[in-house]
This record gives C-alpha cells, structure tokens and sequence, in this order.
C-alpha cells in the first residue's frame, strides 16, 4: 500500500520520466497532488491485541482492587500494604485507561480521581478535611493509606511525587471541565519546585535535590534539616520526569541554568554498539516516557526516544551475552529478585545476578514492539502460572537460579500499563501533551521536533519510510551531518525528488512547529515542499548557513500548521558532488541564523605534565547561541601533516574563559587552533594559530605502586580502619584491615587534578573478599559516585569510570581525592584486603 501511495505521489510531483530533461523550467511539484497521509501508528495484529487487552484488564484490576478504599490511595506491593505516592499517580492514570477500554464507566472512573484528588488537596476552609502530609507541594515516600499521614521512613521524595502529579495532570485533562480539572491545576500548580534546587558552590542554582526532611524525623535521614545533601543528575531514579514538571511549571519552574546543567550532566558511551546515557536500569527511561510522549524529541544532547530504543537494545546483547539468556529475555530494571532490588545493564554501572523484571520487556512496546511482544509471550509460555496471575506478570523471573518473585508491585505495574496503552492508543500521552506543563517543558527545554536523523535501529518503528524518484537510497554511516548514520543518494538523474512519509507523530503540536530544516551534502536544494494533514503544500526557502562539508537548509511553514499533522515532506535537489546525502531533518522554533562567535583570549602554555599543554580561551559574541564542542587541532611543526585533533564540550557559559589541558609529544612544538560548532553543526570562525610547545618528559601513570612503604596522603574516615604497606606475592601493596562499626566507612585516595582530568578511568589492583564503592570527590559540595566493584582471593584489576561523575566537569572542576567505602551500607562485619598499582588509564 505504502509503494502504491509513493507511486502515485511521484506521477502526481513529477510527471512523466524524463520530462524535466526536456523542460527544466516545469517544476517538479504540483499544488493539485493528491493525499499522503500518515503512517499507522502501531503494526498489532489481532492476536497481540487480544493479548494486550487480557494483560493490561489484568493490570488495571490491581489499580481498581488494591487500594485504601477510604481515600483512594494505592498499596506499594502486595506484601507491603502501605500507602504509595508514586503507585497512586500511575492509579490515577489507569483509571483513564479503564474508562477508556470500558472496564468501568465514566461515573466509576470519576468517583475513584475525585475521591484521590481531594485527599491530596488541601482546603483551607475544612480544617477537618484529611490531606497527604508533604512541603512546598510535594508528598513524602510512604504514608498510612487510610489517613495520608506520612510514614518516617524515607523522605518528601521528588521522584514519588512527580508520579502523582503526573498523574494528576493526566486526570484533570482525561476529565476536563469538572471538578477534578479545578483540583488537578491546584494540586500542579501549589507545587514549589524551585524550592528543591541545591545550591552550587559558588551560591548560584545547583540541580535538584532528592528530596527533603524536617531535623530528626526521618528514620532514614535523621541528621538532615531541609534538601537532602545529594542531587538528581544523569537520568538517576525518575530524574527526567522530575525536571520535565519543574521546568514546565507555570506557577513556580526552576530556573533555565538548573535545566540545562542537568543536560550537561548526561554522559554517553555504548555498548554492543548502542549509544546511551550511562544509566542502566531501564526504569529511569521507562517511567518518564510512561507519561511523556518523548518520540521525535531531542534537545543539544540526544535524542529521548533513540536513547531508550538503544538502552534496550543493549540491555537485551548484554543478557544474551553475559547472562546466556535467550533472545527473548532481558530487561535489568529495580525489580525483586531472590536477593537483589537493583538491576542494571552497561552502558554504566553494572548490577547484575540474573533477575530480569517483567515492567522492563512489557513496557518497551512503543520503543521496540516486536521484541516486547516476543518477551511477553515467552514469559508467559516458559514460566506459566509461575509468573503469571490475577494481575498480569509478577515483578521478576531469574532463569540462572529458576527463581520467580511473586509480588505484583504498582510502580512496576504502572508503567507498564500506561506504555502498552500508548502503542496502542497514544491515550496517556496525548492527555500529557494537552497539558500547560509539557507545552511549557518543550519550549523552554528548547527542543527540536526530529522529521528524521536515520538513527533509528531496524528494531524500532521508523520516525519515517523513504523513497526517492531519480536515485536509489540507503542508510550509511558516511560521515553523517547528526550522530552516525545519514540517508545516502545514488543519483540516476540530475534531479532527484526525496519523499519521507511520517509515522503518526505531534510534531507541529509544540513550539518547534515553526520551521522544517534539513541538511544536504553535495546536493543543490530546488524545491521543497509538505504534506500537511496529507495535503500538498510548497514552501519556500528561508535560509541556508554552510556547515563543516553540509548545508544546512530552513522553510518557514504556514501559519495554520500549528495542530496539524506533518504527514510527509518532500526535497527536490540536484547531484553536484561524488556523495549525495541528506540527514539531520528537523522542526524548530527559531530561523535558522549563522553562528557568529569568536575565539578570544587564546594562549597556550606548557604544562608540568609529560607531553602536556594547558589551553585557555573564551567565546564572544556568541548572540545567545549554544556552543556544542569545540575542535582543537595541533599541527607539528616539524611535521606539519601531523596533526593532532582533539575535541571538548563547553564547561563553562560563553564569555567565561575555558581551560582545557591536552597531551602531546612530549618536547614537540605545536601550532594550535580552536573552532567552536554551535548546537546545530554550524561552524564559528577558527581562532588564529598559536605557539604551543608540550612539556618535556615521560607522562608516569602510576600513582601508588607501594615500592618505598610509604602511603603518603591516605586517610581513613575512622579507626578501625587499618592501613600498612605489606610484602606480597606481588610485592609490596597496601594491606586494609577492617571492623566494620559505619555503614560508609571509607579511604580518602588523594589524586593530582590534572592526571584525572586528562584520564577516563582509574584503575587498581585488588586482593581480598570485599566490595569497594567508588566516588569522585572534587570539594564536599560536589562529590558523585562512581561504580562498585569486587574482588575475591585473587588479584583482580578494577577500573573506576570518571566519566559517570556527570557533575564533576573537567575545566570547571578539580578532582582531588578518590574515596573508597569498604563494603558500602554495612555496618558490622570485618575483613582483610590488599591494593596496589593505582594507575590512571584512558
């Protein structure tokens, strides 16, 4: 069907082959073309629905049944029946879901939010009235079920309460112009997110913390008085949900700095080839995209949508591999196994005994949908009624040790209901979307709206299918303009006609809806035009700024676009270099300008390390634009063909001056230029070439190998830890004897700044039955963990990763100490370990 809508498209735009070699003067489109509607928006058949409807019944008989019948409120998990912030706003949206699908009526669905809604709103006129306790709007972790009293266990945690009031803005727009939509705008709108911001060292808005305590009333935090000394960064928890409500707060946001350092403190690396922000448990993702419709949406740093598609897929190679799972299980997530709660695939930390939760592979359906179906399928025919119930799936199955966790766990099971429901419907996300807060959140996050980028793996849905008249197509990974791969053209004619046909999608719903962009590689652009509500419309060129070896193109689209659907977009261009290309094809908001920043303030200077040179600049007359990296090239000049190519993100905002220290041959001299590209790929101008001579010397990447006895600068945090400096089967190392009397008892590892800054991980070899949790300290305002590591009765070498520190920038901050917390969360216990050769490693 897809090819016959092409085809007919094609003879509509472009007449007859050959005709345009004949009259070149006849444009390609015709305002006359016929419709090009959307792609579907999920490919179910009727036996998956079948499947789903029986499964998601399941699970919203949990939401309906396990309850305190007296407020709403729902149970934590069917072995723990006390109250649960975060399950009640994921109940809040299930009974949408179950009015929606029929399972209850309009009344009953009413009833059950207008009862919850009024236990979490406070009337100041009924002194009598029962409200969930909390402060400055948000609600503490755990409460008594039956009165909304808080239970001290925890906190007044940001990421429970950002459940519940995504829920709430859910169910005031499911039951729009009632009571509940008036109660649902108070409940949203009393919420002080900004007074949850940290502070930074120098006063200025930090990130956001966990969460807050009043002095000596939590059993968890007894010591603390406010914000809880540790912060939301990197996805961690619900972090993405959380700064998506207070960045889209109309009543109290926090500030744009508080956003976009939380961007910045994202890290990126791969694993089995899949790129994602180093966070492995799969609810970090799940959990917010349960709520927000993040497809198509992507800010300076990445791609929402891609980043989860690729997390699973790299969850499901790691299963396979490390676990000798088959295809169809996998999913680390916080789920119960036998004797864990945490679970985590690489990228990132990696926590893994096997356990996979059933809330990870059912609520991946929109990202990849086919291997979400085959999992549950498999779940349900290998484990049988082991694992499947009154409720649908239970939190965990562990095939290494034949375990299956029989809970039913409401944050497990919410997430997973509301994700099915938006394959299959878009309910929850379109109710998100309607709402004030999101429109707020995507204008003020600056997104893009993402046409395409071909960065999509064949396992997800494609944002659009393409063909072309007058070329063939494929996707490449030819120097893309965006990420790694790009659409390449292999022209059959001198003019080429590129048609996308979009999935259903939103992108002309927000404040990205301005204007449609793309970026072109040897290809002149003729014509442009879209389909909007599958009806043909030309544009016309606003724009075009040159890039590093791409053009990069803008039209401005018509006013009555706003609400429409984009259902396609066409580009008529003309072949005029060796590799035709076109990527990067986006919605903005914003007329595409030239990037007119300057490199100033440029010098080098030797550094005291083995091959080291210190750089310092600043970037001017930046107009308010994002800088996304800069490119250092150091040509010898001795062998000036040589040349070394390095490249940084900013540390610091434009006007301030940057600090970068890099390594090259040791005693070389170096002409040294910076070329700053802004968010979009757009190229500033160069700096002009400086002198840069690196220092003499071999760089030592040992920092304590323990030869002279000595361990200058070691401490420990309490007496009874033990250092001393012993003989062993590898010479001397460092021996670490242990009674443990602090849960986080720890060693203070001094480390030279510089050496951390220009190296990724640390590393050492240990020996000894013990666990380690490493954490990066830079002063005691900014510290960030690392990862865990174990070692046995065998020397084992274990690396930490800098690069999961996130908030801890290198050319803004220093690394001064590493600190080890010797079997972390323990407080009795004792043992012996040994450490030697702390080195620092690429």
């Amino acid at each position: 069907m897809l090819r016959k809508l092409f085809r007919l498209v094609f003879a509509i735009c472009l007449g007859l082959a050959g005709s345009c070699e004949h009259k070149p003067q006849t444009s390609f489109l015709r305002e006359e073309a016929e419709v090009l509607l959307c792609t579907p928006p999920n490919t179910l058949t009727p036996d998956d629905n079948a499947f789903l409807d029986d499964l998601q019944h399941r699970m919203f008989e949990y939401f309906w049944n396990e309850i305190f019948p007296e407020t709403g409120i729902a149970i934590d998990h069917t072995e723990n029946r006390i109250g649960k912030v975060a399950a009640t706003g994921f109940e809040l949206a299930a009974v949408c879901i179950g009015v929606q699908r029929g399972w209850i009526d309009y009344e009953q669905g009413y009833e059950r939010s207008l009862r919850i809604l009024k236990v979490f709103d406070d009337d100041p006129s009924d002194p009598q009235d029962p409200v969930v306790d909390g402060q400055y709007g948000l609600f503490w972790h755990f409460i008594d079920g039956h009165t909304g009293k808080m239970k001290p266990l925890d906190c007044v945690a940001l990421c429970d309460s950002a459940d519940l009031i995504a829920g709430v803005l859910v169910a005031g727009e499911f039951f729009h112009g009632t009571e509940i939509e008036t109660l649902a705008r108070r409940i949203v709108n009393r919420v002080q997110w900004d007074q949850f911001v940290s502070r930074n060292p120098d006063g200025s808005p930090g990130l956001l913390s966990f969460g807050w305590v009043p002095p000596r009333v939590s059993e968890s935090y007894p010591d603390v008085d406010g914000l809880l000394p540790f912060n939301m960064s990197g996805f961690a928890d619900n972090s993405l949900l959380i700064y998506a409500l207070a960045l889209g707060s109309a009543a109290h946001p926090i500030p744009q700095s508080v956003w976009e350092q939380y961007v910045d403190s994202y890290t990126l690396d791969e694993y089995a080839g899949y790129e994602c922000v180093m966070v492995g448990q799969l609810f970090c993702r799940q959990v917010p995209q349960s709520f927000i419709r993040f497809s198509r949406k992507r800010d300076r740093k990445i791609d929402y949508f891609l980043d989860t598609v690729n997390a699973l897929l790299a969850d499901r190679a790691f299963n396979m591999k490390e676990n000798g799972y088959p295809p169809e299980l996998w999913g680390l997530t916080d789920c119960f196994g036998k004797d864990s709660y945490t679970h985590a695939a690489p990228p990132g930390p990696i926590m893994n005994d096997g356990a996979v939760g059933a809330t990870a592979f059912m609520g991946a359906l929109p990202h990849v949908p086919q291997l979400s179906m085959d999992a549950m399928r498999y779940a349900q025919n290998q484990f049988g009624d082991r694992m499947w119930g009154a409720y649908g799936f239970t939190s965990a199955v562990n095939a290494r040790s034949n375990y299956v966790n029989q809970l039913y766990v409401g944050i497990e099971l919410g997430p997973a209901i509301l994700l099915i429901e938006n394959y299959r419907s878009g309910l929850i996300w379109d109710l998100f979307s309607r709402s004030e807060t999101m429109k707020n959140f995507v204008q003020r996050a600056r997104m893009s709206g993402v046409v395409d980028d071909f960065e999509l793996p064949p396992e997800a849905v494609p944002y659009a299918h393409w063909e072309a008249k007058g070329g063939t197509l494929s996707i490449t990974a030819d120097q893309p303009q965006h990420g790694r791969k790009c659409l390449s053209i292999a022209p059959e004619t001198d003019r080429i006609a590129l048609i996308g046909q979009l999935a259903s999608n939103d992108l002309l719903d927000f404040d990205f809806g301005h204007y449609v962009s793309f970026w072109t590689r040897d290809l002149e652009p003729l014509e442009c035009a879209i389909f909007l509500d599958g009806k043909f419309i030309p544009l016309q060129e606003d724009n075009r700024v040159q890039g590093e070896r791409w053009l990069h193109l803008s039209y401005r689209l018509p006013p009555h676009a706003a609400g429409a659907k984009l259902c396609g977009v066409q580009l008529v261009v003309r072949p005029t270099g060796a590799r035709p290309a076109l990527d990067n094809v986006t919605c903005e908001a914003n007329p595409l300008v030239p990037f007119q920043a300057a490199i100033d303030r440029f010098s080098a200077e030797t550094g005291r390390l083995g091959g080291a040179v210190l750089l310092h600049w600043a970037l001017t007359n930046a107009g308010g634009a994002s800088v996304d990296r800069y490119l250092v090239q150091a040509a010898s000049v001795e062998k000036p063909e040589h040349i070394e190519v390095r490249e940084f993100g900013p540390a610091v905002q434009p006007g301030a001056d940057e600090e970068r220290l890099i390594l090259l041959e040791p005693g070389q001299s170096y002409n040294v230029t910076i070329t700053p590209y802004d968010a979009q790929g757009h190229i500033g101008p160069t700096s002009p070439s400086i002198a840069a001579t690196a220092a003499q010397g071999v760089l030592t990447r040992v920092a304590y190998d323990f030869e002279n006895g000595s361990f200058d600068g070691w401490k420990a945090s309490d007496k009874h830890l033990l250092l001393s400096v012993v003989p062993t089967d590898r010479g001397p190392a460092l021996c670490v004897d242990f009674t443990k009397q602090d849960g986080w008892a720890h060693l203070a590892v001094p480390l030279d700044p510089q050496m951390a800054a220009l190296h990724r991980f640390i590393t050492l070899r240990i020996k000894g039955r013990v666990k380690l949790l490493g954490k990066l300290w830079s002063t005691d305002m900014l510290q960030q963990d690392l990862q865990a590591v174990e070692s046995d009765d065998q020397w084992t070498e274990v690396r930490f990763d800098t690069w999961l520190a996130t908030d801890i920038i290198s050319g803004r901050d220093e690394a001064h100490k590493l600190l080890l917390f010797v079997n972390p969360g323990e407080w009795s216990g004792n043992g012996r370990f040994y450490i030697d050769d702390v080195s620092y490693a690429h």
